[in-house]
């Protein structure tokens, strides 16, 4: 795949826990993660099947930084957020573009002998807002370099605990924002194998 020229300056994006991020034009550059090859035929079999919550992988470019497009929106990486981010509406929503990743990797290559692949750090600070008329909505996951095969209920699990406001995690406020969440047990119908190139 072709490189990406570097000579517009980089813009620093706030919250790059696990590596160092930049937006250039409509470019996000980051460094390459450990699991890149992984990470980049996810993206890559994301995007040939449509689907919109995560960001497509474009390349590399002349610093070996892999090349992403960017998604406008307001990521909520600081502690302070709009209510709109903590509402019962968004972890519906949430939970719902949660189940949506699963339900396209089951029974794919990428996800092997396991359920599905998960994202495995689920949160505000890697999601991805808009206002879409009605307030602040969630739209799509970022930052998917510790991504794996694995079960469903571990990213449900993530789901429940990083949407519960840490002032509000008593025992019975996340569960019962977790009986918001999808059923962690697959679709009843069985599926193909996909295959992921």
């Amino acid at each position: 795949m072709p490189g990406h020229d570097v000579r517009v300056a980089d813009i620093a994006l706030p919250g790059g826990f696990v590596s160092t991020v930049v937006r250039i034009g409509d470019t996000v550059r980051r460094t390459m993660p450990g699991n890149a090859a992984f990470v980049h035929r996810l993206l890559d079999f994301f995007a040939e099947r449509g689907w919109a919550g995560a960001p497509r992988f474009l390349g590399t470019d002349e610093l070996g930084r892999e090349v992403l497009s960017y998604l406008d929106g307001h990521v909520a990486w600081e502690t302070e957020q709009p209510p709109d981010v903590w509402s019962e509406r968004s972890l519906t929503q949430i939970a719902g573009l949660v189940r949506e990743f699963h339900d396209l990797t089951a029974g794919s290559t990428l996800a092997g002998a396991a359920e599905v692949v998960c994202h495995n750090d689920l949160s505000p600070k890697n999601t991805v807002y808009r206002d879409l008329g009605t307030g602040l909505q969630p739209v799509a996951f970022i930052d998917w370099d510790l991504a794996t095969p694995g079960r469903r209920v571990h990213d449900v699990a993530f789901t429940v605990t990083d949407w519960t406001p840490k002032s509000s995690r008593q025992a019975g406020r996340v569960s019962r924002r977790g009986a918001r969440c999808p059923d962690s047990r697959p679709p009843g119908r069985s599926r193909r194998r996909q295959d992921a190139r």
